[in-house]
């Protein structure tokens, strides 16, 4: 869909904040993608202007032309009953060509496992958790 990888994202970010941010620290936050730790990044900027953090997040995460492997993908999906989506992102992509979908947030994840076993084929469920790892 076109949209940039984690590392890409987070070099944006730290440009963004190096710009035009006082008191950004630049020395940090090469070290911190040095180390591949851009959610540090993410946070250090969300503390230090978060108006500027989710003027940056909702910029960069506009809705895209979907393109013709993102249709196929979609068609795919649409097969799988009964469907069940996590995502580590907001997808409102997904959500927003699955309009019969359930979309649970960050916040009432924990809905996710009443609705897992109450679900029929019929059902159709996205559960959308930001940041979210998952352990077997």
């Amino acid at each position: 869909m076109g949209y940039p990888e984690w590392k890409d994202l987070t070099l944006q970010l730290r440009r963004n904040f190096f710009r035009a941010v006082g008191g950004f620290d630049n020395e940090r936050a090469l070290e911190l993608i040095n180390k591949e730790n851009y959610p540090a990044i993410f946070q250090m900027c969300r503390d230090l202007d978060s108006a500027r953090y989710h003027r940056f997040l909702a910029d960069a995460f506009l809705p895209r032309v979907t393109t013709d492997l993102y249709q196929g993908f979609l068609s795919a999906l649409r097969k799988v009953s009964p469907l069940f989506v996590l995502t580590t992102n907001v997808d409102e992509a997904l959500e927003s060509q699955m309009p019969a979908s359930v979309t649970v947030q960050k916040s009432d994840f924990s809905r996710c496992i009443d609705l897992l076993h109450s679900a029929t084929r019929e059902d159709v469920f996205q559960g959308i958790q930001i940041g979210c790892v998952l352990y077997d």
